[in-house]
């Protein structure tokens, strides 16, 4: 059972367009405000529905369903090797970060945090942060995984013919990634120095990005059925 976000009415977001497209018999449909009791209603499952929608949306599924939003994948140990990242990072607080230094940074410690470019930043908020070294990105693409297999890749952020990753890297990559959720996402970018790891998500807080997969709801329930069970009330 899915349960699908409609905004003013209507279904708007591609995944939740898809999904509905290829399994309408298996959703339901539901704005964020009418979503704790649809919810409450389809407790009758042994697993809540899963949701498909904004991460906003998500998240009051998850509050409805008495969870908590999952710590960010970010960037996971396994990757953290001088062939996987090709760059320098490091792990801190906001009390550790020169603004007057050239570098990114981005949030850890919540989804979709605060991103950002020193020097050119005036403010920073308080949380924790990685911090990378700048690198030149010729193309950016995510790559879906599901069970340790990449179902679909993407590009976004970048020309139409800009360079492909090497995808011996990617998998490597996705091999490495040991205790990975069933479902999750790899975001890759390529550049002078080769191919090299962006950054990972969970599957529900990422954009698709054009994916058409088949396999989308089997995915997307998937890392439901992981999460609810990882995280038992």
């Amino acid at each position: 059972m899915f349960i699908i976000q409609t905004i003013d009415g209507l279904i708007r977001d591609q995944a939740c367009l898809e999904i509905f497209n290829q399994r309408e018999e298996a959703c339901s449909l539901s704005d964020i405000l009418s979503l704790p009791e649809k919810m409450k209603t389809d407790r009758r499952h042994a697993v809540p529905p899963c949701p498909v929608g904004s991460i906003e949306f998500v998240h009051a599924a998850m509050a409805a369903a008495g969870r908590t939003p999952p710590e960010p994948l970010n960037i996971p140990p396994q990757l953290r090797t001088v062939n996987f990242l090709k760059r320098k990072i490091r792990f801190t607080d906001r009390a550790g970060i020169d603004p007057d230094a050239e570098s990114f940074i981005k949030q850890t410690d919540t989804v979709k945090g605060y991103t950002g470019h020193t020097p050119t930043i005036e403010e920073i908020p308080e949380g924790r942060y990685y911090v990378s070294e700048l690198m030149e990105i010729e193309s950016e693409w995510r790559c879906f995984v599901s069970d340790r297999m990449i179902a679909d890749a993407r590009r976004y952020a970048s020309p139409y013919d800009a360079a492909s990753p090497d995808w011996k890297a990617v998998t490597d990559m996705v091999r490495a990634f040991d205790g990975a959720p069933p479902a999750w996402t790899l975001d890759v970018g390529t550049g002078p120095k080769g191919t090299f790891v962006i950054e990972c998500h969970h599957f529900y807080s990422c954009g698709l990005y054009g994916c058409t997969s088949h396999l989308l709801p089997f995915i997307y329930k998937s890392w439901w059925n992981w999460f609810m069970k990882k995280n038992p009330v």
